[in-house]
C-alpha cells in the first residue's frame, strides 16, 4: 500500500539535540507526534498498513485537528 505523509520536524530548544515531530496521513487526515526516527518509522508502518488484519498491534496514537 502506498501513502503520503506531511511530517514536520522540531525540537523544544535551540541546543537540544533529540528532535521530535507531527506526521501527517494525506490519505485519512489523521495525525500523530514522534520521538526519534524510530518512532517516526513505527508511525509511519502503521498509517501504510492501515485497513489490514494489525492483530496484536498498537495504536497510533491521534492528536486533534486543532494541534
Amino acid at each position: 500500500m502506498t501513502g503520503s505523509f506531511v511530517v514536520r520536524f522540531y525540537t523544544l530548544t535551540p541546543d537540544q539535540q533529540e528532535w521530535r515531530g507531527q506526521i501527517e496521513h494525506v490519505q485519512s487526515g489523521e495525525r500523530s507526534i514522534f520521538l526519534g526516527s524510530q518512532q517516526l518509522l513505527e508511525v509511519m508502518e502503521k498509517f501504510s498498513h492501515q485497513g489490514q488484519s494489525e492483530k496484536g498491534s498498537r495504536p497510533v496514537p491521534k492528536l486533534s485537528k486543532d494541534s
